[in-house]
């Protein structure tokens, strides 16, 4: 297989393995990207069930059926557009 195939052929298994990321963030990065885009008083939750939202457990986001978090290792940011 000539290297422009292989390449390609590795990033299809990559891709099909369900890891899709071009890009991640860290909390850092992110906080920067939030704040270029309007948004304050940025934090790291702490908690994926804690939230300033009212409420927010009921949302169900990222979360398996049983409530516990689809990813635990997931970076779980919250922000206010003004």
């Amino acid at each position: 297989m000539e290297r422009k195939g292989l390449a390609t052929y590795d990033l299809g298994r990559f891709r099909n393995a369900g890891e899709v990321h071009k890009w991640m963030y860290d909390r850092y990065s992110l906080a920067r990207a939030l704040e270029s885009a309007g948004f304050r008083d940025i934090r790291q939750l702490r908690s994926w069930r804690k939230s300033r939202i009212a409420n927010w457990s009921a949302f169900n986001l990222d979360t398996e059926p049983d409530g516990s978090t689809y990813k635990p290792d997931s970076l779980f940011m919250e922000a206010v557009r003004p």
